[in-house]
């Protein structure tokens, strides 16, 4: 799943699942998550890779941008068969 926001001061993005577990723009990769970051002078792209994709992944995901001027959001929701 990818997460584009543009803005000025550029802007900080995360994902949080409904649930309220959080992943950030740190890097973190393990067995189940991945996310990665690339960004220009006033845009960032951040995506969220999740592998070997299971039903308890099935969930709403929240992408989220926020700089000093303010915050919006954007919804993905995952659907699948068990």
């Amino acid at each position: 799943m990818v997460c584009r926001a543009t803005g000025y001061p550029e802007p900080y993005v995360m994902w949080r699942r409904e649930d309220g577990q959080e992943f950030n723009c740190n890097g973190e990769s393990g067995n189940k998550y991945m996310t990665s970051l690339s960004d220009d002078a006033y845009s960032r792209k951040m995506k969220l890779t999740i592998k070997r994709v299971s039903a308890r992944d099935f969930s709403s995901y929240r992408c989220v941008a926020k700089n000093s001027l303010g915050e919006t959001d954007g919804l993905i929701r995952l659907d699948g068969d068990n």
